[in-house]
């Protein structure tokens, strides 16, 4: 039977700054809320299998399997132990006590209430990418307690069990990018909104590093590896029928900017062009090629 109301934290591990992840696990620990760490494959394995206590646990993948994977991985664990809901994490993401204090006092306060006539399916912290150095959604001053929002990135999103159940877990083929994106366009189709718990600030990295464009804006720059994820991933998702048409050519566009931009920001523009090609081919054919699975093997 599950209990009331019962969050348990995931948080994905792969070759993590240990004490960074080990700062959210005690800060998380200290608020009653305990973690399952999800480990992909780390070469720092002994370090984080030093989490392993009481009301921590350790659940490892002997290779790198993809986030999503790993996510329903600890998903499956949080339903299996009757826990009522999940709180998603980054390794390198991080939040005040005092931050999840509020956030848990506000989501407990709104769970299982509508808003816009809409049930509220997830939640997430106003979050501050400290690479771009800027809020993500926004939200930079607002004055609501909650405010909705089309999607929440998956880093510090916030589920009940019940919901996950009915729209159903994470897309496990996605791998890693657009995770976020096509599990709440999913959710927002069966019906469910998603809120962003306004006064609740989170730190959270998104990229390796940003550049700036002729002085007008940054953009993140990954490696070659995520190129071919956002690329194969970026058609994958565009083919769906529950993604909204306006999403559909904001990818359209960022992925024409990517192609023609971002290589030469890189380290290595052959490499990463070849990664942007076979990103397009896999999610052209729909296929996983002999590249996907060298390339998968690889991390």
């Amino acid at each position: 039977m599950t209990n009331p109301f019962s969050p348990i934290a995931v948080i994905v591990t792969f070759n993590p700054d240990f004490l960074s992840t080990l700062n959210l696990i005690q800060n998380l620990n200290a608020k009653n809320v305990p973690v399952i760490v999800v480990d992909n494959g780390s070469k720092n394995i002994e370090e984080i299998r030093s989490i392993k206590r009481n009301p921590n646990s350790l659940l490892e993948n002997q290779s790198n399997l993809g986030l999503g994977f790993a996510l329903n991985k600890g998903i499956d664990f949080a339903e299996r132990n009757s826990y009522s809901h999940v709180w998603l994490f980054d390794q390198d993401s991080y939040l005040e006590k005092s931050a999840i204090d509020l956030f848990l006092s506000t989501v407990r306060k709104e769970d299982n209430q509508s808003i816009h006539g809409k049930k509220i399916g997830s939640f997430g912290p106003n979050i501050f990418d400290t690479i771009k150095n800027r809020n993500i959604y926004g939200l930079e001053n607002c004055d609501k307690e909650i405010v909705e929002n089309s999607f929440l990135i998956t880093s510090g999103s916030f589920y009940p069990i019940e919901v996950l159940k009915k729209v159903g877990n994470v897309n496990e083929d996605f791998f890693i990018d657009y995770l976020d994106y096509e599990w709440c366009f999913r959710a927002s189709y069966y019906g469910y909104a998603h809120c962003v718990v306004c006064n609740t600030k989170m730190k959270h990295s998104i990229g390796n590093r940003s550049k700036q464009i002729f002085g007008l804006f940054s953009v993140s720059v990954h490696s070659p590896f995520r190129w071919y994820f956002l690329f194969r991933n970026g058609i994958l998702i565009s083919r769906m029928s529950h993604i909204p048409f306006r999403f559909k050519i904001e990818v359209f566009f960022k992925t024409g900017l990517r192609f023609w931009i971002l290589p030469f920001l890189s380290d290595s523009i052959l490499q990463t062009y070849r990664h942007i090609l076979w990103g397009i081919l896999d999610g052209i054919t729909g296929r996983e090629s002999s590249f996907f699975r060298n390339l998968v093997s690889k991390n």
